[in-house]
């Protein structure tokens, strides 16, 4: 059985460092503490410790995913990566996603639908690159295939274009196409994309 020698501040919000007599200490959330009945003197076992420890980091995990989910939605790889850099062990990290995508709340593909409309609404770009950034946040390749069949990188490729032309009044229109060019370049757009965008500023 270990001692609970102290129970201090972590530095963070809601947090506390509990320290026992053999030198170890865990960081628990004051909830967890309190529900736990954790105070000065009182005695664990080794493994209820580790228990309580493992079950505040799952506890914590599941409201920071919820929070993140809350904000917009995510892929089950940026949730798993966000945790990973909010200090959670990757197998905590792992049983949290699992967690969320058999209650529903991670959908790779509905994600990989609101991703596509939100860029094409802020900053069109072509399937091809759409599809590059799904599978970088670990959509599967059908999934952002999927998501992506849709897209008329054609339409978009002139809406980008108008719009960027639309901002460069007085600029020559040789200066102008080079510049649009490069932008439709840097989002993905074909060769062939692009100088049908270019043709369709002077109709």
């Amino acid at each position: 059985m270990h001692r609970v020698t102290e129970v201090r501040s972590a530095g963070k919000r809601g947090r506390r460092i509990v320290a026992f007599d053999d030198g170890g200490e865990v960081t628990l959330r004051l909830a967890r503490i309190q529900d736990e009945g954790i105070i000065e003197g009182a005695l664990f076992a080794a493994t209820r410790i580790q228990a309580i420890a493992e079950e505040d980091a799952r506890g914590e995990a599941h409201e920071t995913a919820l929070r993140l989910l809350a904000a917009r939605p995510r892929s089950g790889q940026e949730i798993q990566q966000r945790l990973r850099q909010r200090g959670f062990d990757a197998e905590t990290a792992d049983r949290e996603v699992r967690r969320l995508r058999m209650a529903g709340l991670i959908d790779d593909a509905q994600f990989a639908e609101s991703w596509v409309e939100s860029r094409q609404r802020r900053a069109p770009r072509s399937a091809r690159a759409l599809t590059g950034e799904l599978r970088a946040k670990g959509i599967d390749r059908d999934i952002a295939g999927d998501a992506t069949s849709e897209v008329d990188d054609e339409a978009a490729a002139i809406e980008l274009a108008r719009t960027r032309a639309a901002r460069m009044m007085g600029v020559d229109s040789e200066a102008r196409n080079r510049r649009i060019a490069g932008l439709l370049q840097r989002r993905g757009f074909s060769y062939g994309v692009i100088e049908r965008a270019l043709r369709a500023l002077d109709e």
